[in-house]
């Protein structure tokens, strides 16, 4: 049986986005923030596009390697 993958909602994109900003703002590139993170770029890139969702724990971790809490805010 086939896994339905998480809707590309409106919510998903626009955190995606903000998370592309701040990595961008920190001249960081997607391997990179990865590298960070402990995950691969493709996966980064699938955060920024809203592809897939970020579980609490990993924007906790994304907020903590960004130094930037108001991630966690949504603002």
């Amino acid at each position: 049986m086939e896994q339905a993958k998480p809707k590309n909602t409106d919510f998903n994109t626009k955190l995606g986005k903000k998370l592309s900003f701040l990595r961008q703002n920190r001249s960081l590139s997607q391997g990179e923030l990865g590298d960070l993170l402990g995950v691969r770029a493709q996966q980064i890139h699938k955060y920024e596009t809203g592809e897939n969702r970020l579980t609490v724990e990993r924007l906790k971790d994304c907020a903590d390697v960004l130094r930037f809490y108001e991630l966690l805010l949504h603002r």
